[in-house]
């Protein structure tokens, strides 16, 4: 706690009007640099100014939620098929809210870019009349991966598995001394 590889001191002082901006930060090491440097700090009204000394500090999101570097979530895959031919296309297709589908010749065909896309809102079967049928695989999942800068997303999921390898280590550990 406190040594200089987890903290870093920065200050900021402005005197003039208008955004202030991450990019205006003084920080004494200068390989270090704020990720988004034109994320607005404040706006300064004429007359204002802003001094302040401020301190980050490395953390895990597995002490808060305020140091996750991105966002992970899966769903399943979905497994789409048209039975036979849909009494009202164009109402099967407009009822898609990710644009799943398509016409081809009057027919609905699935758009195979947006198909992942789908969450299996079902709104295509009830417009199909039970034409098409979609079900979520069993097997299949759609993984996604949201970085918010601080790691590149195969970086976050390299780390996390790393974390996962030494939990499931400790966990083993546990089992052998209850034996």
């Amino acid at each position: 706690k406190g040594c200089a590889k987890c903290r870093l001191k920065m200050n900021l002082k402005v005197r003039s009007s208008g955004i202030v901006q991450a990019s205006e930060l003084k920080i004494k090491d200068p390989k270090i640099k704020p990720v988004y440097p034109k994320m607005p700090i404040v706006k300064l009204l004429k007359g204002q100014k802003l001094e302040f000394e401020a301190t980050a500090v490395l953390g895990r999101g597995k002490e808060h939620a305020k140091w996750n570097p991105g966002l992970v979530y899966y769903k399943a895959k979905p497994i789409i098929n048209i039975k036979e031919k849909c009494k009202n296309p164009e109402q099967v297709v407009a009822s898609c809210p990710v644009n799943v589908y398509g016409l081809k010749q009057d027919n609905v065909v699935v758009n195979k870019d947006n198909e992942m896309k789908c969450h299996l809102c079902l709104s295509c079967v009830e417009k199909s009349e039970n034409a098409i049928e979609v079900e979520p695989s069993k097997n299949d999942f759609i993984f996604t991966v949201e970085s918010w800068g601080q790691l590149e997303p195969r970086e976050l999921v390299k780390e996390a598995v790393k974390i996962f390898t030494k939990k499931l280590d400790d966990f083993q550990d546990k089992i052998k001394s209850i034996k």
